[in-house]
This record gives structure tokens, sequence and C-alpha cells, in this order.
């Protein structure tokens, strides 16, 4: 049977249910048509006392449980709420063992890792309470675009680049500069700004530089230096301006990019600063991508500036077909794209500029944009974006990313995003890209994920390796002193136990007292038995009773949802914590006494 597949990036996925066993493959396997009358008779025969016993079981199971109903946000829901109990119950437990070597540091914890997008069409959102970006650990805002990075003249200036002046009314209604650095100081986080790189394009690299120069200079003045630059967002695709009216290609713009590098350097005056380079995810030139735009790129000395930096866009699946989430791997394959991306471009710099800096001051990626799914033009299956899918999804590719040091900067798309409308509505009917809701800041399941993390992980300490003897339950893990912070996603519907081999990390030795503590998110839902289709969650037992994804004080974000807390003593260099649940997503915080 022929597989329909699409690609993304370097990647193949299957793109609708062609290539998937049929829900009653397993019957087919045990009773197919070349086996004998009797053995079939005594296939069935066995295959129907497993059913019974399993039903038996699954009752057995049931009675332990209580009708959570409608809970209120003070009320605990023990484990998996009621509706998942029957997923839960057809899945035996396993043993799950994390391996930590404090010895073996991958990389420093960066608050690069922990940034969003604010567009300027999100206007003024400065009334945005702090406890929320506070609460999901937000360090990096980035600004003006998405696209409209390509057409926004910081300062208004439209007479002088009056290509642009057909977005001038609209840029004028959203969030100017000053909006921007009053948002960034409201809430603590530092600026990644994008340069119109398509001034370049239409007035030249001089014209370009010298916007992008007098901007550095204003957010000094401000008070908000800014260290991070990007130049352009997408100029690889046809759906950015000025493609179509004038020439726009890799070579122009890796020209225009090192004139522009230069002008920022000695505006710079020795403060230190980087520009990040807009590349394309694979060699790819077919659809709206233009032609040999990263192998252009490389071929100028783009990549010879000193504080030159990659940038790359990902959007990880487009779902052409209605899919229904059947386990974790129907979202989750995606993930591995990561590490294939930044492969390609590390070869690609190596083949082509050998000497290149970039090659020896860290490789930095930043990806910054991305979120599950991409928004096809009638946004295929985009109600995945409001489901715990995509909470366990982001927590799948946060420990991929920090764990194996892909890349150096994550920028999530986007804080607040407007609703939109899906094709294939078997993942919902509307969706949207925002953290929070950009009617009244609610927020969706994602932000409890960046919340978890937030609330268990601290930025500068070591993340070391970590393994997991079950690739179903992923760990990343982190040092600080005596101290290891643990993120563990569970993809199974059922509960497996866990226990960590602890070696090289201060005062964790046998014997030892440990102080654990835990903070759980898992799927709340009333209508449906796969978890990772809920539109609600718990944190640490609580969940909204409103209809809310999760739990949510507006004065005190999550503090008041205390977590759960015990004491473990070492055996040699093991540790048994309590079980890690079915479908759950676990911060935990290991302490030696």
């Amino acid at each position: 049977m022929a597989c329909n597949y699409g690609t993304v990036g370097n990647a193949q996925m299957a793109m609708d249910d062609s290539c998937k066993a049929p829900a009653d493959s397993g019957t087919t396997l045990l009773v197919g048509q070349d086996q004998s009358a009797s053995t079939r008779k005594t296939t069935m025969a066995i295959l129907m006392a497993g059913l019974i016993l399993m039903a038996t079981f699954a009752a057995f199971m049931g009675q332990g449980e209580r009708n959570v109903g409608s809970h209120d946000e003070s009320q605990e829901v023990p484990g998996a709420p009621t509706s998942l109990g029957r997923a839960v119950a057809t899945q035996l437990s396993s043993d799950v063992t994390f391996t930590i070597d404090g010895s073996d540091t991958k990389t420093t914890l960066e608050s690069t890792m922990f940034g969003t997008n604010v567009p300027y069409y999100l206007g003024n959102i400065t009334d945005t309470p702090a406890i929320l970006m506070e609460t999901a650990g937000v360090q990096y805002l980035r600004f003006p675009g998405g696209s409209s990075a390509n057409f926004v003249i910081w300062n208004d200036d439209y007479s002088n680049y009056s290509y642009f002046s057909d977005k001038e009314a609209s840029v004028e209604k959203g969030m100017s500069t000053d909006e921007f650095i009053t948002l960034c100081k409201k809430m603590g986080a530092q600026p990644i700004v994008e340069i119109n790189a398509a001034v370049a394009f239409v007035y030249g690299a001089e014209s370009a530089a010298e916007l992008a120069t007098s901007w550095y200079a204003y957010f000094k003045k401000e008070g908000l230096p800014v260290t991070w630059w990007e130049f352009g967002n997408e100029n690889y695709g046809h759906w950015e301006k000025p493609y179509g009216d004038y020439t726009v290609n890799g070579t122009v713009y890796g020209e225009a990019f090192s004139t522009v590098y230069d002008a920022l350097e000695e505006e710079a005056d020795g403060d230190t600063f980087y520009l990040g380079i807009v590349m394309y995810t694979s060699n790819s030139s077919s659809g709206a991508v233009i032609a040999d735009w990263n192998l252009d790129i490389v071929n100028t000395d783009a990549t010879m500036k000193e504080n030159a930096f990659l940038i790359i866009h990902n959007y990880f699946s487009e779902e052409s077909s209605a899919v229904a989430v059947v386990d974790y791997s129907t979202f989750t394959s995606t993930v591995s794209q990561a590490w294939t991306i930044k492969s390609y471009l590390v070869d690609l710099v190596k083949s082509y500029q050998p000497s290149s800096p970039w090659l020896t001051n860290g490789k930095k990626v930043f990806m910054t944009e991305y979120n599950m799914i991409e928004a096809p033009a009638k946004h295929g299956g985009c109600g995945a974006l409001n489901k715990y899918m995509n909470a366990a999804w982001h927590s799948q590719l946060l420990t991929k990313i920090i764990g194996e040091d892909v890349y150096a900067g994550l920028f999530a798309f986007g804080w607040e995003n407007g609703d939109m409308t899906c094709e294939y509505t078997n993942w919902g009917a509307s969706s949207t890209f925002g953290t929070v809701s950009e009617d009244d800041y609610t927020p969706y399941p994602v932000f409890y994920t960046y919340a978890l993390y937030n609330s268990t992980l601290v930025l500068g300490s070591d993340v070391v390796s970590a393994s997991s003897s079950d690739s179903h339950v992923t760990v990343l893990g982190t040092v600080d002193g005596s101290t290891i912070r643990i993120i563990a996603t569970n993809l199974l519907s059922s509960a497996v136990s866990l226990t960590v081999n602890i070696s090289g990390v201060t005062g964790f030795e046998s014997g030892t007292d440990v102080s654990v503590e835990t903070n759980t998110i898992l799927p709340y839902s009333t209508s449906d038995e796969n978890g990772f289709n809920s539109s609600q969650l718990s944190w640490n037992g609580h969940h909204s009773s409103d209809g809310d994804a999760g739990p949510y004080i507006p004065t005190t974000g999550l503090a008041d949802y205390s977590p759960d807390t015990t004491t473990a003593t070492m055996e040699g260099s093991i540790i048994s914590l309590s079980d890690l649940p079915g479908y759950g997503i676990v911060g935990i915080v290991l302490t030696a006494q």
C-alpha cells in the first residue's frame, strides 16, 4: 500500500491515515486468511478470553475512580480524570529509570531559550499583567514582526520610504517602538529587534544601514540597549516585501547584511551586538521559496562576520488532511526536525565558508518563530494549537533542543494572536497561535508548559547528560550546586514507576535524604478518552471551573497551587520517586539535604 507523504523542512511525514494499521489490525494479524480453521478457533478463543480479562480489570480499576464532575479551582483531581480512566486501564504500568550524569555538562541554560513574539499589530499591550509573562518565564520579546518587519519604518518616515506607504496607516495603529520599550521594561524582558531588510532591496544597503543604526541609537538613548538583532524576516519567501517588485535573492541579501553589520559595529562602538542572517530550513527551491537562497548567502561574506548568527523559522507540521490523534506518535515525530535542520546548516557553512567565525563561536542558531503546526491558506488542522497535545509537543521540543544543545535561542509564535478557522475540524473548528487570549489574556494549554519549565528550572544552571530507559518518557536534566532539576514528559496513557540513577552531583550519595518537589500538568477532559485531545488541563490537581484551559489567578498566577513535597532517601546511586502519571508533564526538583 502506497503512503501519502508531505515534506516539511528536511523531514517526511505521513500526512494521512493510509500508512497506519486499521483499528482492528491486531485481530487481523491473529486470524489472517492463511491460518487453518482450528488455529483460527484457538486464536479467537484466546483473544476473547483476553478481552474479557481486560474488561474485568478495567471495571475493577474503575471502582477506585470518582467522578470529578464540574470541580471548581480549589478542588483537586488525583491522577488522570475519569474520562481518561478507560484508556489508562488498558495500558499496563512499566518501570522507567532516568540517568543523570552531573559530570557531563552539555550547555548552560540561557535566557534566550525563553522568548516570544509581540508583533506590531497587537497594538499597545502595555496593560498586559506582568504576572502573566513572569509566570510563563518570558525572557525575550521579539518585535516588530513576523512579516511586518519588512514594511515597518520605525521612525514613521514614510515620505523617504514611500514604497512602504501602503502600510503606514496600519503601522500607526500598531505597537510603536516607544510602546515596545515600555512593555519590555514592565515585563523585565530583553528585546530582539528585526531590521527592515526590504529597505535594502528597494533603496539600497546604505539606506537600510542608516535606518538600522538610527534605531540602534534610539533604543540605547531610551535606556533599553539591544544586543540581538535580525536582518529581516523570511526574506526567502515570495510572500515577503518586496518580492515581485524588486530583485530579491540571497546574494543581494548577503551583501546588504554585511553593509548593515559594519554600520552597526561602528555605531555600537565596542558594545557587543549580534545580527541574525535569515536562512531557510533546507536547500529547497520549490514553491514560494526563492531558488538557492541559502547557497547564495554563504557565497557572500555574511557568515564571516564575527557576531553573525543564523535565523530559522519552523511550523513543524502542515496537515493536508483530517488527522485524529491516536497516540503521541501522531504529533511528536516532527520534533526530530530540529536537529536535522541544525546539521544541514552546519554542513552548508562548513562546505562554503570553512573559516567562518560562526563555526567556532558556538554555531548559534535562533528559531525565532515556531509552533506545533503550520497554518496554510485554509489553516489545516490548526485546532491542535489549543489542545493538550500542543502543551506536550512543546515540552518534547524544549527537552530535545535544550538537552541536546541544538539551538541557542527559541521564540515561540506568539504571545497573542487572532483566531483562525480550521479547515479540518477533528482537532477543533478554530484556534490561535497565541500563548494567551488576545481578548482577555486567558492562558491557553501551551502557557502551562512554559510555566512548568519556569517554575522548575533556573537560568544559568548546567544542562547535563540525562537519558531515559524508555523513549516514550523523556527527560531534561539541569544541575545547580546540590540541586537537580528535571522535566519529565510521559507520552504514555498509563503511569510509570520512576527511579533516578544519579552520578557526578555534589551531595547525592548513598543514604542521603533528598527533598522532592513536584509540579504536575495533566489533561483534564470530560468528553474525550484521549488525553492529548483535551482542551483543558490541571495544574497540581487544580483546574478551571469555567472552561478555561487551566487554573489561573490574575493577581498571583499559579503561586497558590502549591507543588507536592516529600522526602526520599538515596539507595546507592538510586532514588525512587512517585509514579509519573499517564500523559503527565512533571517538573521535579531534587535537593540533597
